[in-house]
Order: structure tokens, then sequence, then C-alpha cells
């Protein structure tokens, strides 16, 4: 079967049209020599090259002429982002002469801007600062200085999760912000009725459930490029199984890439702490952290301070600690073999089954041993979990419990009579009333597997009320 899904993208310009006037404020002030300096910052994929395309879209029937640079991860040659911008305003290659000094070899840079505004203004766009090189650091944070009477707006994007906060770009970065005539937008993510509006207009005439809806907006958390990705895979899922309610819980390569790229800066025992925080949650306590891994608290702080100086994650409390995003969390579990990761999750399980009250908690000991795939366990704990949950009438909860208790390898048939009778009570309560029938009938089936003839004439009649 040959399956075409067509691409699934967010044509129109949606939200950030604050951050779209302030640039062309900017613009406007720059066109009575005020020039200056803006800071673009955000996460990879939350906007930031979008909006600049924007703005320089807004500027494609006007007389100012605009250049765009980018700065490279790797092989960066000295200035090179502004040199390539000038050359192609200028229409001609500007090659560097060597200076006595480098403020003289600065000036020289600056004259060019000088002579290429003389006419009309310029705008002049880097790309992912973040990755510039020391040399062009310095001479963004130069050239702020000089701007205040020239008609130039350099606008300049980079993240700001991918360097920890004392890397030597970040300390330039704010150095540069902290100019007299610099500026800075922060992108957020998307929220609330432009968030939907996104979803929208990226799925066009395509439909997706309410319910994969609402667990992509949950999942991409706001960042365009995850939600587009995540819609994506959805489509594609739906198109080739007709499976509407699961397609997002596959990480698409795309977004899993982006993200564990994050852990390259990370040694390997580094990656081992932070990869069994993933396996235990999106948030996790110090205490279990230590014990899973079988070394002291103090140990594990100097990489805590580091996965939380790169921003991967968050100080909750002094004992508890929280990935900043959720889809961070899971493209570093994804990335495990289930062979590799059972046995994570049932060190995780044996140490929550003797640690204090404050550290034990049943819906955590049902999930882990659920995913160690230890059948006896997974049972008790997900039935006392669900029991739990029914008593304070969450019973969507409750559900989940009990369908994950069935979800093993091994069961008998009391156990199993038992778990439906109790899956059926949950739908009676959520006035589910066909489910609950057919519940009962899977319950009054397994109790006649045992000879509870009593049990299995009950749920019979319960069944067909």
């Amino acid at each position: 079967m040959v399956v075409i899904v067509r691409p699934v993208l967010c044509k129109p310009f949606v939200g950030r049209l604050e951050e779209l006037a302030y640039l062309r404020e900017r613009r406007l002030e720059a066109g009575a020599s005020h020039g200056g300096l803006v800071l673009v910052a955000g996460e990879a994929g939350v906007g930031k090259s979008r909006l600049l395309a924007e703005f320089r879209a807004s500027l494609a029937y006007s007389k100012w002429r605009v250049g765009v640079g980018s700065c490279l991860e790797f092989g960066s040659r000295p200035y090179g982002p502004l040199l390539d911008v000038l050359a192609r305003i200028g229409g001609e290659p500007f090659d560097l002469v060597a200076a006595n000094s480098k403020a003289e070899q600065f000036e020289t840079i600056v004259a060019r801007i000088v002579t290429l505004a003389a006419k009309t203004g310029l705008v002049i766009a880097i790309e992912d600062v973040h990755w510039a090189d020391a040399a062009t650091l310095d001479l963004l944070a130069y050239l702020g200085t000089k701007l205040g009477r020239m008609r130039v707006l350099v606008v300049a994007t980079y993240r700001t999760h991918d360097l920890p906060l004392d890397h030597p770009a970040v300390v330039a970065i704010e150095k540069i912000a902290r100019g007299s005539h610099a500026g800075r937008i922060e992108l957020a993510p998307l929220r609330g009725p432009e968030l939907e509006t996104f979803i929208d207009e990226a799925l066009g005439e395509r439909s997706l459930s309410g319910e994969t809806r609402r667990a992509i907006a949950h999942a991409g958390d706001g960042n365009p490029f995850f939600t587009e990705e995540l819609l994506k895979s959805a489509v594609e899922c739906d198109a080739r199984q007709g499976d509407r309610t699961s397609a997002h819980r596959d990480l698409p390569p795309t977004v899993r890439a982006t993200l564990l790229e994050r852990l390259r800066p990370f040694d390997e025992n580094e990656r081992r702490v932070v990869s069994q925080a993933a396996v235990i949650g999106r948030t996790f306590r110090l205490p279990l952290l230590a014990t899973t891994l079988a070394t002291d608290v103090e140990g594990l702080l100097p990489t805590l301070r580091r996965a939380r100086d790169f921003q991967l994650i968050e100080e909750v409390t002094p004992t508890t600690f929280r990935f900043r995003h959720g889809l961070t969390r899971e493209a570093i579990y994804g990335d495990f073999l289930g062979a590799e990761v059972r046995p994570r999750h049932r060190a995780i399980a044996v140490a929550l089954e003797s640690a204090t009250l404050e550290e034990r908690s049943l819906e955590a000991l049902a999930y882990h041993w659920w995913a160690a795939g230890e059948d006896g366990r997974c049972i008790r704990y997900n039935e006392e979990a669900g029991d739990a949950a029914t008593a304070v009438h969450a019973h969507e909860d409750a559900l989940a419990f009990y369908e994950r208790a069935l979800d093993v390898g091994e069961i008998s048939s009391l156990a199993l009579g038992n778990l439906h009778e109790k899956i059926a009570e949950s739908h009676i309560a959520l006035a589910a009333t066909a489910a609950a029938r057919a519940s009962f009938e899977r319950a009054a089936d397994a109790f006649a597997a045992v000879g509870a003839h009593d049990r299995e004439a009950t749920a019979r009649v319960v069944a067909a009320q």
C-alpha cells in the first residue's frame, strides 16, 4: 500500500506579534540613525528563525538591505558570519587585511558597515550566536557600542539551553546584552489559543482525535518544531494504521536527535547519572537516584549541577529535581533497549520497597514493577494503586492502574476475575454502561474457570442489567 502524507507545517505566522512589532520599532529607530542590536533568545525549535524570517519578509518591499549570516558549530573562521553578511550586502568579497591591533581590526569592519549604510539602512542578521567563535562575539560587543548613530539594526539569535551558564559564549552574550543600544527578546513557548491555532493551521484539512491533539499539545509544551514533528508522526501513523490515540507516544527521530544532541558535552559517567534519572521519571529524588546507582549523594552533585547549568534539569527542592522538558526525559529514556531498561526499573522498584515513607510511592512502585516486567508485583501494586484511586473517586486513574495490572505475562484466573470486576465498577462510576457490562462478562468467565460459581453468577446478573 502506498501512503502519501503531505507536509505537516504551519504556514501562517502564529503568535509573536509583540516580538515582531518590537523588531519593526527598532528598525524604524535605526532608520532615524538610532541603530541598535537585538538578541533573540529561546530553546531549539521555539521559533527564533521563523520570527527572523517574518521580520525580513516585512522588509521585502522597502529600500533596506538585509544580510544573513550563520555561526557554525565547527570550523568557523574568525568574524566569519559578519564578513559573509558584508560580502552579500556589498556584492563583492570582503577580505580582511591584518591590522596592528584588535581595535584597529574592528574599526576596519565597522568602517565597511558605515560605508554600506551610507545610502540605505541595513539589517544584519546573525543566527546561532551560541556557536559563534570568540572573535565574532568580541566584534558584536564592540559593534554594539558603535550603532547609536548608524542606520543599522543587528539581530542575533541564540539558544538558551545549549550551553552551560559559565560557558564563554554565554558570558560574551550577556556582555553584548548589557550594551546601551541592545535589546533582548525571550521567545516563550506558544500557549492557549495561539497553540490551538498553530495546531489547526499545521493540520489543515487533516483531522486527529481530540485526545491525540491534547496529548501532542502537552508533550510538545508549546515548542513549534516539536509540535509540528509530533503532529506529523501522528498523521503518518493515522494514515498507515488508523490509530488516532497512540501515535503521539512514539517520539519522532527528528525530535529525539535534537534533544539527545544536548547530551553530547557529557562524559560517560555523567550520561549514566542523567540516564538513570530519566528512568526514574521526569521528577526524581536525589536519595533514590543515589541508591539505584550505588553511590552517595555528594558524588552525584557535580553531574546534577552540570545538567542544571545546561538547563536539562531544574532543582525543585534540595532533594528533588525535574527535567525541564518532558520530551528531553522521553528522548533519553527512549534511547535504551528494552533489555537495558528493565533491570534499571527493577533496581528502582526494589529501592522504593525499602525506602522511607517520604520516598516510597505506591504509584511509583506500580509503574516500576510493571516496567520491570515482574508479573506478581506488577499485579499487586497496580491493583493496590487502583484501589487507592477508587477510594478518592479518581476512577479514570483507577482504570489505568487496573488495566496495567492486566498487562503481564501470567495471571491466575481468580486474579483476572477480580481485576475485571474492579474495572467494571470503575466503568459504572464513569457512566460507561456498555464497557461495564463487557468487563463483568470477562470477570464471570474468569471466575467460571476456577469454579467460583457464586461470583460468576453475580457478575453475569450484573452484566445483564
